[in-house]
């Protein structure tokens, strides 16, 4: 962390801003940078007054902490590239007017989604020197990198009751902090690789929130619910995002806006170690959001900041209406969801079917792990896997797949047709949720660092279970199609059937065949 001598930070004239958002920004500047990890720990408390007795801790917590509890978490930062606004000696400041979308996941211990999160980044803090300090002091050290976001809003949250009016989200905070490398950032730009991150000793990622509704200024009937979620960071990638849509500048309302000009502003260096106050007039807590102290009151930005925040978020609207998104890649975007029930159905297909033959040759034969299955997928996406999935009837429980974008295609319907070699596309977020991937069973997605190769990990689909194979897919010149190998990872975990059960499943599976093989004559090849 900088010192207390170091140059305090300025606010960069409106003028300065406006000039900056509307000058043209390159196709491939934005990064999505996932981390994932474990939870670690969580802090809650709650304050209610109903004008005439003080209730303490008698509302739930914003998050369901039971199910928490041993879970993981997943968070994507859509990070674009944009010049610091303060950097000093050994310091850099970047913000995002408006915050860049934020998209966090938090799961139970067996992998299930507890709370999906939409929100943004409007600060990322890099810290990289070594400065001597006073005579006789020891050497000011610091390496560190710091994201900060907002929550957009109520959403996802288990909100208190509204018994004093509507909720309103009092305060709200997502940062991400690497600090204490074990060894010191080349420079002050912004990592974007998953492996510096993890280089870090202290990985990790707090959630602070505080809804209220009630009288503000806390003289009348209120009430006023605070929770914190620790997670220890285990995981870090980056992955190239395509520019967003111009509606993309409006993902993040004016309040969420107000709230990153207000987190920031109050934050303050010295605040980072996070002992704080709570915003209802009562005894402060460890761990709470920061108040005014004089009153123990949230304290509102002056109406002169607000008017212009106001102005450069209307400036950055007006000139992403007026300039064309540029998109220089095909993005194509998995999404594996559990589906209902178990074994074949007239509305699914089996994974492994070597009988079904494309110009007289077998491509669906993975029945192990590792093994590759090739195929084509694009924009516009195959129609026919929304409406009929997969069912799992090789030998093995699938613990998770990889895929892999390794050359081009004209169509969909001949995994033969697909020619090796380079592509215009990656693996990336294709329906502007923020998230690279998506999916109900595997609680880690991983991009890797060119954007060619997704695996979805940390879950598991039952011999006989059913799931969804859906390519998400956009691209600026359809149609666009590309390549695709896929593999498998699996366990064991049932004895080796007799021949008489071999001989019922060849039954099963040859049935199921002729009733997949008519509709996918129709509506094209499915996929691994």
């Amino acid at each position: 962390m900088p010192s207390p001598a170091s140059p305090p930070r300025r606010m960069i004239p409106l003028a300065a801003l406006l000039a900056a958002v509307l000058a043209p920004a390159p196709a491939a500047a934005d990064h999505l940078i996932t981390f994932t990890g474990a939870f670690d720990d969580s802090d809650y408390s709650s304050s209610r007054w109903d004008g005439a007795d003080q209730f303490e801790d008698d509302l739930p917590p914003l998050f369901d902490l039971t199910r928490l509890g041993g879970g993981s978490f997943r968070a994507t930062f859509r990070v674009p590239e944009v010049p610091p606004v303060d950097e000093y000696s050994g310091v850099a400041n970047f913000e995002y007017h408006p915050p860049a979308p934020l998209a966090l996941v938090l799961l139970d211990a067996a992998g299930g989604v507890v709370h999906r999160l939409g929100g943004g980044l409007y600060e990322l803090d890099v810290e990289n020197f070594r400065r001597q300090g006073r005579p006789g002091s020891p050497p000011q050290r610091a390496n560190d990198v710091s994201f900060y976001a907002v929550p957009d809003g109520l959403a996802g949250l288990d909100a208190p009751p509204e018994l004093y009016g509507p909720n309103r989200l009092a305060f709200g905070e997502i940062a991400a902090t690497f600090a204490d490398g074990s060894r010191p950032l080349g420079d002050v730009s912004i990592p974007l690789d998953g492996a510096t991150y993890l280089d870090f000793d202290g990985r990790e990622l707090r959630v602070y929130l505080a809804v209220a509704n009630g009288d503000p200024s806390g003289d009348g009937p209120n009430l006023y619910v605070y929770t914190q979620l620790v997670y220890q960071i285990t995981g870090a990638s980056v992955a190239p995002a395509a520019v967003p849509e111009p509606s993309g500048a409006g993902l993040m309302s004016a309040g969420a806006a107000g709230l990153a000009w207000y987190a920031r502003r109050r934050r303050g260096r010295a605040a980072r170690a996070r002992t704080e106050a709570s915003v209802v007039d009562r005894p402060a807590r460890p761990m709470h959001p920061p108040t005014d102290p004089a009153g123990g009151r949230t304290m509102n930005p002056p109406a002169s900041s607000l008017l212009r925040l106001g102005l450069a978020i209307a400036a950055i609207a007006l000139a992403s209406s007026l300039s064309p998104p540029a998109r220089a890649a095909l993005i194509l975007e998995p999404v594996f969801n559990r589906v209902a029930g178990f074994g074949g159905a007239d509305d699914n297909f089996p994974l492994y079917d070597p009988g079904y033959l494309i110009g007289g040759v077998a491509y669906f034969t993975a029945d192990e792990p590792g093994e590759i299955v090739t195929y084509a997928s694009g924009d516009p996406r195959d129609p026919f896997l929304d409406e009929f999935h997969v069912w799992n009837n090789t030998g093995y429980a699938i613990t998770g797949f990889t895929l892999r974008l390794i050359g081009t295609a004209a169509v969909t319907d001949d995994p033969g047709a697909v020619v090796r070699g380079p592509v215009d596309a990656i693996w990336g977020d294709a329906d502007g949720d923020g998230l690279v991937g998506s999916s109900d069973i595997f609680s880690s997605i991983t991009v890797s660092a060119d954007g060619k190769e997704i695996r979805f990990e940390g879950g598991l689909i039952p011999v006989g279970g059913r799931f969804t194979d859906v390519h998400l897919a956009v691209s600026d010149a359809p149609p666009d199609f590309a390549g695709i190998d896929s593999s498998f990872t699996g366990v064991r975990t049932v004895p080796e059937p007799s021949g008489s059960m071999l001989s019922a499943m060849g039954l099963v599976a040859s049935a199921l065949g002729g009733v997949w093989r008519g509709r996918a004559a129709r509506a094209g090849t499915r996929r691994t």
